[in-house]
């Protein structure tokens, strides 16, 4: 729980935990309260970017913009009072890292990264990689090429990248459609892109999940996975006139059953849950009546939250 974690960061509190059952407990009952003001714009508060669940097979990792990953031994701190500073993550900066992952080593897998220019990298997460105890080197990158994203790849998800022009592209991630790739590997180009074009953002997937795409004047679009066309068959991309937008610019993409952190240039945040929310057919837009934006306030950085209730 990333709550758990800034007290820890910011040494106000100690925590002991004796096991299990305390820490699900401890955990649910902090995500539980996190989540209870939602759909409200207030004046920003501390913004919890990563929330997992704890079991014996848990691995976790961050990844740097720059391509690098650091194991995190969480096993060892979880008792102390300690700070995610350079020593806990092989002298990074933490403020280079742009993700954290969680995943299950009795199971296959695979590092998924996207870069700006469509460069896109899958690699198995091996035991070589899970016992080092160095941060390492995934992926070179460039400062004009930075990683936008990246995940933990499932077999039966789907992979949607939007552009800054607003095409949207749909990729199956099974194996057989995305081979993995060797470390060494700077992995392919998923898709061609015009002059001026950028890769902005991606998410994954279900089938028949709903899409929403975020702009920088917020703005909410929603989208069901099945209307966009498959990038295998059509190589141009799907574009849905009513996803298009002026004078704004397409920020990131998320699917409706997670929640969503914004926050402003005005130092305003505000976390919004979807399944509270109506959608006008017409436009495709989410009506959000409390985000009463200021003149020249727009969104300026975005995160994302699972919903672990159910």
């Amino acid at each position: 729980n990333k709550q758990i974690l800034d007290e820890f960061i910011n040494n106000k509190t100690k925590i002991t935990i004796d096991n299990k059952f305390n820490v699900k407990n401890l955990l649910f009952n902090n995500y539980k309260k996190l989540i209870e003001n939602d759909n409200k714009l207030i004046i920003k508060k501390n913004i919890y970017q990563f929330i997992c669940d704890i079991d014996d097979n848990l691995n976790l990792f961050a990844l740097t913009y720059t391509g690098k990953v650091i194991n995190i031994d969480w096993k060892r701190y979880i008792n102390c009072d300690y700070k995610l500073d350079y020593k806990l993550l092989s002298n990074i900066n933490p403020y280079e890292i742009i993700n954290f992952h969680n995943f299950n080593n009795s199971q296959e897998n695979y590092l998924c990264i996207l870069c700006k220019d469509g460069r896109f990298k899958k690699i198995l997460y091996d035991n070589e990689m899970q016992k080092t105890n160095r941060a390492f080197t995934i992926i070179k990158t460039t400062k004009e090429n930075k990683i936008l994203n990246s995940f933990i790849s499932k077999q039966n998800m789907k992979l949607i990248i939007i552009t800054s022009i607003g095409r949207l592209f749909k990729y199956k991630l099974e194996n057989k459609y995305i081979a993995p790739v060797s470390k060494q590997a700077q992995g392919t180009v998923l898709n061609k892109l015009f002059p001026q074009e950028e890769i902005i953002s991606c998410c994954t997937c279900k089938t028949n999940d709903q899409i929403v795409i975020i702009t920088k004047n917020g703005n909410f679009f929603c989208i069901n996975e099945n209307e966009i066309y498959n990038s295998y068959n059509s190589k141009l991309g799907f574009i849905d006139e009513k996803l298009q937008i002026k004078n704004d610019a397409y920020l990131g993409l998320i699917t409706d059953n997670q929640y969503c952190e914004i926050v402003t240039n005005k130092e305003r945040s505000a976390k919004i849950n979807f399944s509270k929310l109506k959608i006008n057919m017409n436009t495709k837009k989410f009506q959000i009546d409390f985000l009463d934006f200021k003149d020249d306030e727009y969104i300026n950085n975005i995160y994302f939250s699972k919903n672990l209730i159910d």
